[in-house]
């Protein structure tokens, strides 16, 4: 309910944002299996980018059977780091009010509340608009 469009994911994974202040695209991902064509299996990804200086968590998603193992946390940490390094003080991420999982996913890991945006999602879902300080003020 809450995902992208197959065509905005693809544009977004190569960099092309509506916005040109985008400056920094990257995805990671997590795969188990085989490294053979078709032997591997996506446990889930995540897509952060840096828009004039903050840091944005595009998209996080696991495979339905690998939730609740440790592969979301796995990969935010993983985001967060590369955002760190690109020099990033905060990140902002959106959720879907529907979405607990999530939800829990980013309490546990420091996420604040700070705006709700009315029918963000095609479902007609909420988005919860979340912060997090990467790099405390010196």
């Amino acid at each position: 309910e809450d995902r992208y469009a197959r065509g905005l994911m693809d544009d977004i994974v190569r960099g092309k944002f509506a916005v040109d202040t985008v400056d920094r695209v990257a995805t990671l991902v997590v795969t188990v299996g085989a490294q053979r064509a078709g032997g591997e299996t996506v446990l889930g990804f995540i897509t952060v980018a840096r828009d004039k200086g903050s840091g944005l968590i595009v998209t996080l998603d696991v495979h339905p059977s690998w939730r609740r193992r440790g592969v979301g946390a796995m990969l935010l940490r993983a985001g967060e780091g590369r955002l760190t390094e690109w020099d990033v003080k905060r990140v902002i991420l959106t959720v879907g009010t529907k979405n607990a999982d999530a939800r829990r996913l980013y309490d546990r890991n420091g996420y604040t509340f700070f705006e709700r945006i009315p029918d963000y999602y095609e479902s007609g879902d909420d988005a919860l608009a979340l912060y997090k300080d990467l790099q405390p003020d010196a």
